[in-house]
């Protein structure tokens, strides 16, 4: 499976360091790009300052990953003899050297917070990750029916795709390059292994590059056998848009949160959990993705072992805990 799904480094590209570049932040908030600082992309070489890079608010990982990619241009810029500049404008901040007490420095968020170093949290996670609320069962089952019995029919096309996430915990991308020759009916079990990637408009690698088998229950092979027809090829994919295109973050995004800002000027109308939040249905909003922290927050409930979880849920056990494990509001330290 090796090369055929590996394009992290064009993700990285065409996503984080051109958005870094741009001087623009993701804000999971509004599901939308805050302008955070000016951009360099169009700032000519020479003129080009490595501090604005570093002021910027991406984590000091990625800044370090970005200032290496391009001190590596320049070099091969230098090389042809496309310019004349003698000293690489990259090269000191790509060394990433940083003075060991760096890591015990407050650090000040996009809206102003200033956090102190043991509050840091780890910022090279997805921030959906690091908000480890989660549905309560009877929200995730709200969510499900309201999905089903929508009047827009974009809604309604979507729900056993809700309802699949829903049930796996698996990653949005792995549910959208699902094909049904990776639907194993005789053995029970769902092989997970490619992910599609919206930034790439293309199928690449899980996020963490390996391949795994997730075993149905009969509520997930159940809603799967309602899917699956007599003209069902087993190169089809299991979950389609209304227009025949493959499922991608904005698709999952329109039906679920809006289908563009409340102050854009397109036409706007809220997605099935907005409306579900707005009508005090739901308690809160929460992101697609959180029907992953909703899977394994109620299967840890329930009892299943965190290390069957952390192995068909492609994570760690520390990760569970760290990122996807919301703590029962209702518990109590018990008296002994």
């Amino acid at each position: 499976m090796g090369g055929k799904y590996k394009p992290s480094s064009k993700v990285r590209t065409a996503g984080t360091y051109t958005n870094t570049l741009k001087g623009l932040l993701w804000n999971n908030h509004c599901q939308c790009f805050d302008k955070v600082q000016d951009g360099i992309y169009l700032m000519p070489i020479s003129a080009l300052c490595t501090e604005i890079l570093l002021t910027h608010p991406v984590s000091k990982r990625t800044k370090d990953k970005l200032l290496t990619a391009l001190s590596e241009a320049f070099d091969r810029l230098q090389s042809q003899g496309k310019t004349k500049l003698t000293v690489n404008p990259f090269a000191n901040g790509s060394k990433g050297a940083e003075n060991k007490t760096e890591k015990y420095k407050s650090t000040v968020d996009v809206d102003g917070t200033i956090r102190p170093w043991y509050e840091i949290q780890d910022l090279e996670s997805n921030p959906n990750e690091r908000d480890r609320r989660a549905f309560t069962k009877e929200e995730r089952d709200i969510i499900i029916k309201a999905f089903y019995e929508s009047a827009t029919p974009s809604f309604s096309h979507a729900a056993p795709l809700i309802e699949f996430l829903f049930l796996t915990g698996c990653r949005s991308g792995e549910a959208f390059a699902l094909t049904w020759n990776n639907i194993k009916f005789e053995s029970n079990q769902i092989v997970i292994y490619k992910s599609y990637a919206t930034s790439i408009k293309g199928v690449k690698a899980t996020k963490n590059n390996d391949a795994r088998l997730f075993v149905m229950y009969p509520k997930l092979r159940e809603l799967l056998l309602s899917l699956k027809t007599k003209n069902t090829k087993m190169r089809d994919l299991v979950f389609r848009q209304m227009n025949g295109n493959p499922y991608n973050t904005d698709g999952l995004g329109r039906v679920w949160m809006h289908n563009a800002s409340p102050n854009s000027s397109q036409h706007y109308y809220p997605g099935v959990v907005t409306q579900l939040v707005n009508s005090g249905l739901i308690s809160c909003y929460l992101s697609p993705y959180h029907t992953r922290h909703t899977f394994i927050t109620l299967q840890a409930r329930a009892g299943v072992d965190l290390t069957l979880l952390a192995s068909i849920c492609s994570t760690g056990v520390d990760k569970i805990h760290q990122h996807y494990l919301e703590h029962d509001k209702s518990a109590t330290p018990l008296n002994i």
